[in-house]
């Protein structure tokens, strides 16, 4: 039986209470706690346990307590959509997971957080002379806007031998996507990620190989 929203949230809070850095944590709302440090004031957590993520869970999240200061999605498989992403961004709150919420820990200001691999990924593409834009259409989605060129959609994948399971499972959670990024940098991909990328009719590269593939039409 699924955990109701209430017993989620004292799960994260009691996992959390855990945690280096963390001197207590609070529950202080159905879907809210809040979590005290040893270097920093405290911030507040709003949970949210979906497997899509839209942007109505994100509005009933901060509804329910204005001071939020990350939304976190527990489902380690949960997708974030872009919709939810851009609500963050204009409430001026982070997102992420429950890997995100133990980062904040060391973070002085947690609405600031983002993710380092999404961060370093947008600093690439919006630094590239042929993208005039990116769309966030997921969490790991990226529409990649070029100058003289169509648009493309590149899947960002944190793997360190993507397989081609990997890149099926990928295509069931975010449907279309052109080019695959594998984001680890020691990571590689498998012969059966090959074969299976000509099957979906996509492309997988390291970063370097990504931007250059960005060059062309």
């Amino acid at each position: 039986m699924a955990r109701t929203i209430e017993e989620t949230t004292a799960w994260v809070a009691q996992t959390m209470a855990k945690k280096q850095g963390v001197l207590g944590v609070e529950k202080v709302g159905e879907r809210s706690i809040r979590i005290s440090r040893e270097d920093y004031p405290p911030y507040v957590a709003g949970i949210v346990s979906k497997l899509s993520v839209s942007a109505q869970d994100v509005r009933d999240v901060l509804a329910s307590d204005p001071t939020v200061d990350i939304v976190i999605n527990v489902p380690s498989h949960g997708i974030w959509t872009g919709s939810a992403i851009e609500v963050t961004r204009a409430a001026g709150v982070a997102f992420g997971g429950m890997g995100d919420l133990q980062s904040c820990i060391a973070k002085e200001d947690p609405r600031a957080y983002v993710k380092s691999e999404f961060a370093f990924i947008e600093r690439a593409l919006r630094q590239h002379t042929k993208v005039s834009g990116i769309t966030r259409e997921a969490d790991r989605l990226f529409l990649v806007h070029r100058h003289g060129a169509g648009d493309v959609r590149v899947l960002a994948l944190y793997e360190y031998e993507l397989t081609g399971e990997h890149l099926r499972t990928a295509r069931e959670r975010y449907s279309r996507f052109d080019l695959v990024l594998i984001s680890n940098p020691n990571g590689k991909p498998t012969g059966g990620a090959k074969s299976v990328a000509e099957e979906l009719q996509v492309e997988t590269y390291m970063l370097g190989g990504l931007l250059g593939r960005l060059n062309r039409p």
